[in-house]
């Protein structure tokens, strides 16, 4: 199996057709698999995938107030949590009382 093909066939299984893969698998083996339809399916396989980020951008996108609220909330916990993180390193290593 040449580099090229071998590559279709990643990208075809990183994408999770297995059922394709198998399909496409058994006609390389018999010799009768055509180059130009692998590289069909496998656009078609990217063309579908791309889609689904594309539709789920635009879900998270389309409410900007939410991402700012929700943007904004996950600001307060992560400060919190490394609030909590350096006051431990300090009592760790004695620092706790140490002002600079």
């Amino acid at each position: 199996m040449s580099d090229g093909v071998q590559n279709l066939f990643t990208l075809l299984s990183a994408a999770g057709k297995n059922d394709l893969i198998e399909t496409l698998g058994n006609e390389y083996k018999e010799g009768t698999l055509k180059y130009s339809n692998l590289k069909e399916a496998v656009a078609e396989t990217l063309v579908e995938l791309s889609s689904a980020f594309k539709t789920k951008k635009e879900e998270i996108t389309s409410d900007k107030k939410e991402v700012k609220y929700q943007v904004k909330l996950a600001s307060e916990n992560i400060r919190k949590r490394a609030q909590e993180t350096l006051r431990e390193v300090k009592e760790l290593t004695g620092l706790l009382n140490v002002r600079f």
